[in-house]
């Protein structure tokens, strides 16, 4: 990941109120702008049962010293295909269920690997009226984030034309806080991916994962170091009064910059200068 990411803002009240007090406002997977964000669908049809039998007797085989293996439950299933079908569809349910709440109760925060581009200033930094913040990412988190289960990283990008399809047979083969370590890994990979068309947002996002709503009020707010604020480049448009009032908080060891307005209509990268 690179030694800086960018956050474009709006410069509202909200957003000055945000920079104030030291936190970021977690989005939702399902409140984003990619209708495939963390939208998972399950492969509901069963897989061959013959091919079951030779993986569950492999595993039982093979796992007798393992107490993390539900031998018991393996050796009844491989006796009777009916309760090993129903057993293949009752998990594709209870996982089914838990990505949906992992999209509605995960928190996402955007960052960008790029302040030039024209096209993150007019959609995220309405349109020059806001301010690019640039942060050193490694001073970003550095104890806030302890105790969650996360991902900060590069979003990576893929064709896709439909909902990711996942068929999580093999999370059963293991049980308590091993099975929970294994489809958060999946769906932690799937918080860091977005479609081909986002490419030049040039994503860095953190992701904190969560399967259920958390009692906090706050829980939408994450904490950062504000001493990771690195240079804060302003749109030729913002309003003086709002220049003030963030230079003001940051103060001297901060770098100040703006843009210059776009010589034309399908210029792609966008001038900055010192302010």
């Amino acid at each position: 990941m690179a030694n800086s990411v960018y956050r474009f803002r709006a410069l509202n009240e909200n957003d000055l109120i945000a920079l104030e007090e030291g936190y970021f406002w977690q989005s939702t997977a399902c409140n984003l702008d990619d209708e495939f964000e963390l939208n998972v669908k399950v492969c509901v049809k069963p897989p061959n049962i013959n091919t079951q039998y030779k993986r569950y007797s492999c595993l039982v085989n093979k796992s007798k010293d393992d107490p993390n293996t539900p031998l018991l439950a393996l050796n009844y299933l491989v006796k009777d295909e009916y309760l090993v079908q129903r057993f293949i569809e009752n998990e594709m349910s209870r996982y089914e269920n838990n990505s949906l709440n992992i999209r509605k109760f995960s928190g996402i925060v955007c960052f960008t690997n790029n302040d030039t581009s024209t096209h993150m200033w007019n959609t995220y930094g309405a349109e020059y009226r806001g301010a690019a913040f640039e942060y050193d990412s490694d001073k970003l988190f550095p104890d806030n984030l302890a105790g969650h289960d996360c991902y900060f990283g590069e979003v990576k990008y893929k064709h896709m034309s439909a909902p990711n399809k996942l068929n999580p047979i093999w999370p059963y083969l293991v049980e308590g806080e091993r099975r929970t370590l294994l489809e958060k890994a999946v769906l932690r990979n799937l918080l860091g991916t977005k479609r081909i068309e986002f490419l030049p947002e040039a994503e860095t996002r953190l992701c904190i994962v969560r399967s259920a709503k958390p009692q906090s009020q706050d829980w939408q707010k994450v904490k950062y170091q504000t001493k990771a604020i690195k240079k804060v480049s302003f749109g030729h448009l913002a309003q003086p009064e709002i220049i003030d009032r963030v230079t003001s908080f940051l103060g001297p060891d901060v770098e100040y910059w703006v843009t210059e307005p776009p010589k034309h209509e399908n210029q792609e990268k966008i001038n900055i200068i010192r302010l």
